[in-house]
């Protein structure tokens, strides 16, 4: 055998992913944390009419987006909401976003918060940055596209390693979840009603106290739009593949000219 070849399906193998999933939890649920029970209670609350009602009809829209592909009712939000202030968990606007989420108003669209108590997750708050271009009036979807990633961030997801996904660190075209968003879904949750089941305690979970600083997932910017898929990785191993397959074929050809 070639050494070049040899060496080149010896990395190749190495560089294959022990666990191809590119989905990933928060910090929090990997250290121990989660929901006590589902389905997620939460509230719309919004500072107007005209911005309650738009709120409230998309995020019915993205929570049946999610539960349809899922199969599970994970959330519990009224097709409702409540003008004037906020309490619980919620979802809602924030016209002074940086000093209310400590964010950049001009590249983060949204800002997704959970406090824990004891091993539980005590609050969860998805704060909309109203300051941002079209996020009140949804235009190009940009608000929906925002609500449907950030009840991804309520149910613990990360931002995916995938592009063109709901979950992708930058706000993509996705209008619905794609595979890696499914796959991740159904993971969190699993892995939740595992733990509610058992009566799992985190490590670092303190039944007396709660947290004093929230842990938060932020949503920042809009990305080009395009098909779903895989990262540099992809790109790499591709190109890995390719070269191999070019060398396999020049073999084939100089032996059936010898």
């Amino acid at each position: 055998m070639n050494k070049t070849f040899f060496w080149l399906m010896v990395l190749a193998v190495l560089l294959l992913p022990k666990n191809v999933r590119a989905y990933k939890f928060t910090t929090d649920f990997n250290n121990g944390f989660y929901f006590q029970s589902f389905p997620v209670g939460m509230q719309i609350f919004a500072d107007s009419d005209s911005k309650g009602q738009l709120l409230a009809q998309l995020v019915s829209q993205a929570v049946s987006q999610w539960e349809d592909v899922i199969g599970r009712n994970i959330w519990d939000i009224p097709n409702s909401y409540v003008v004037g202030g906020h309490f619980g968990n919620n979802i809602r606007w924030a016209s002074n976003f940086a000093a209310e989420t400590g964010f950049d108003p001009g590249s983060t669209l949204a800002v997704t918060t959970r406090r824990t108590s004891g091993t539980y997750i005590g609050q969860v708050e998805v704060v909309l940055n109203a300051e941002f271009p079209g996020m009140t009036s949804n235009s190009g979807q940009v608000l929906y596209r925002t609500i449907l990633h950030e009840l991804g961030h309520v149910i613990m997801l990360d931002h995916s390693e995938v592009s063109q996904v709901v979950m992708a660190s930058s706000l993509t075209s996705a209008t619905s979840p794609r595979s890696d968003d499914v796959l991740g879904a159904n993971a969190v949750v699993d892995e939740a009603l595992h733990r509610q089941s058992i009566g799992f305690t985190s490590e670092l979970a303190s039944s007396e106290e709660k947290s004093s600083s929230p842990i938060a997932c932020g949503s920042v910017d809009i990305s080009g739009s395009g098909g779903e898929g895989g990262g540099p990785f992809n790109i790499i191993l591709s190109l890995m593949l390719g070269i191999i397959a070019t060398i396999f074929s020049n073999r084939k050809k100089q032996k059936h000219f010898i």
